[in-house]
């Protein structure tokens, strides 16, 4: 087994040992279509923070698209009820425009989702796995997390439109006091409430440490439900290794129509990108009518890892024979000393040039006499 696994890249060896995790949680493998219909990835357009799908027409001429996501197949298909819930994980291939590269990509993505009753317990369970996903792929790493209940919280107590409210959120989301002065004063907001956004910037602290700062913001109902339920799962988790590693940083946040409860992102050294993001999403499930039902998860962006878990070829390293040998050698030779190397459970490459394989445990040079060279 330990022969098979070596050949594996590391990205395949994470999601093996991801899939692994989420299964002793007690999540089963979902599968979904390739694709579903243009118009429901347009409905969702703003969860899937993009309009740019790749299309084409089924047989009956019906625009159907290449999926961009995973989560809004398993609401929409999910079988959950508020007696029944639903641990779901998947490693799925999806397909997105990407910006920078300017095209469209096929990219890994691993995660899972909660869905049906979402309870103390379970949203402490997701934190952590959230934690221990990061582990897998980098010990160094920090998640941070947020609550959407306290930022609609004290959007609640300000009289203005959504634009104003929206530019709100982009200054706690850019941690930029300043510009958030200028516009409480120039949209006539109370001093008071600006003053309590600033200090929610101003948090970021380890989980068990964030009670009295948390406690500085609370100005109604709404933020004192979602101070509580941080101040919960501070305790659940009080002792966790894990915990060291979880932060307060309200620099996450995401649209108020879809996320409702706990945000996080997680980050790992050397890869600038949150490689880890998720949350709860109950808002979302009321938008495709699906009652009462809650959910929470989060999604592994394999694609933000690829410089990360990029490696040199499989077949270089330790445990590596490389033979070079002339045109005019015996093949017949260089047949057998490759089978024997083989044999002993060694990986061999005999290319004629070797020189992209900067590692390797053995060189072999066999001249066109047959004479065999061992460096």
């Amino acid at each position: 087994m330990e022969s098979e696994i070596s050949i594996l890249k590391k990205s395949e060896l994470a999601e093996l040992k991801l899939r692994r995790l989420y299964e002793q949680y007690g999540y089963q493998k979902y599968r979904m279509n390739q694709f579903e219909e243009y118009a429901f990835y347009i409905e969702n357009k703003n969860f899937l923070g993009s309009d740019s799908f790749i299309t084409f027409n089924d047989k009956d001429g019906k625009l159907m698209a290449l999926k961009p996501d995973v989560t809004l197949s398993m609401v929409k298909n999910t079988s959950a009820d508020m007696t029944g819930s639903k641990k779901l994980y998947y490693s799925e291939n999806i397909f997105r425009f990407i910006k920078n590269a300017g095209e469209y990509r096929e990219l890994n993505q691993t995660g899972l989702e909660l869905i049906g009753k979402v309870d103390l317990l379970s949203t402490a369970e997701i934190v952590t796995l959230a934690a221990k996903s990061l582990e897998i792929i980098n010990s160094s790493y920090v998640l941070t997390v947020s609550h959407m209940g306290i930022i609609s919280g004290l959007l609640e107590e300000i009289n203005a439109d959504y634009t104003v409210k929206e530019r709100i959120m982009e200054c706690i989301s850019e941690k930029n006091p300043h510009d958030l002065r200028k516009l409480g004063e120039s949209a006539g907001i109370s001093g008071e409430i600006i003053e309590r956004i600033e200090k929610l910037i101003s948090i970021n602290c380890p989980l068990n440490a964030a009670s009295d700062a948390l406690d500085s913001v609370v100005c109604n109902f709404t933020t004192f439900e979602a101070v509580k339920e941080i101040k919960a799962i501070s305790e659940v988790m009080a002792g966790s290794k894990y915990a060291d590693r979880i932060r307060i940083d309200f620099s996450s946040v995401s649209d108020m129509q879809y996320y409702n409860g706990i945000l996080f992102s997680g980050y790992i050294e050397g890869v600038a990108s949150a490689v880890v993001v998720g949350g709860r999403y109950d808002n979302l499930l009321r938008r495709m009518n699906k009652g009462n039902l809650q959910a929470i998860g989060f999604a592994v962006n394999f694609y933000e890892l690829d410089r990360f878990l990029k490696e040199k070829s499989n077949m270089s390293g330790n445990g590596t024979v490389a033979i070079k040998y002339s045109e005019k050698a015996d093949l017949k030779k260089v047949y057998e000393i490759i089978e024997k190397y083989i044999a002993e459970g060694k990986k061999v490459i005999f290319e004629n040039d070797i020189s992209a394989y900067a590692e390797y445990e053995k060189f072999i040079e066999i001249d066109e006499n047959g004479e065999v060279s061992v460096k």
